[in-house]
C-alpha cells in the first residue's frame, strides 16, 4: 500500500514540475490530450497496468496505476504525459513512447473517495 502511494505521489510530482514548467509559456500545457480507446493488451505489474490501446490513429502504450481490466474495453486516459525512450526495469522493456496517466474510472473514484473521506470529518 505504502509503495502504491509513494509511486503515485512521484507521477503526481512529476506532473507537478511539468505543470509549473508549462506555465512559463503562456498557453502551452504539460498534458496531452485525452486518450481513448480500446484495451487490445495488457500488463499488469507491481503498481502499473501497461496497456496498449487501439485509438482512432494508432497503437499506442499508457502506463496507469494498476488496476484489473478486460481485453476490448474502451477507455480514456485522463492527463497521459509523454515519456520517450522510457525503460520498465520490471518488465525488462524499452518503450520508444508511452503515455503515464490516470483511468477516467480510476480518476473518478478517487474523488469519490475523497468525498466519503471529508463527508466522514
Amino acid at each position: 500500500m505504502f509503495l502504491k502511494a509513494f509511486t503515485l505521489s512521484i507521477v503526481l510530482l512529476t506532473s507537478n514540475l511539468f505543470a509549473a514548467e508549462a506555465a512559463k509559456k503562456p498557453g502551452s500545457s504539460p498534458f496531452e490530450a485525452p486518450i481513448s480507446g480500446k484495451v487490445l493488451e495488457k500488463i499488469n505489474v507491481a503498481n502499473y497496468t501497461y496497456l496498449k490501446l487501439k485509438t482512432k490513429t494508432d497503437e499506442t502504450w499508457v502506463a496507469v496505476p494498476q488496476i484489473e481490466i478486460a481485453l476490448n474495453t474502451e477507455v480514456e486516459v485522463s492527463k497521459p504525459i509523454p515519456m520517450f525512450g522510457f525503460e520498465s526495469k520490471s518488465l525488462k522493456r524499452k518503450f520508444d513512447r508511452i503515455y503515464f496517466g490516470v483511468l477516467k474510472t480510476q480518476k473518478e473514484a478517487k474523488a469519490k473517495e475523497r468525498a466519503l473521506e471529508n463527508a466522514k470529518k
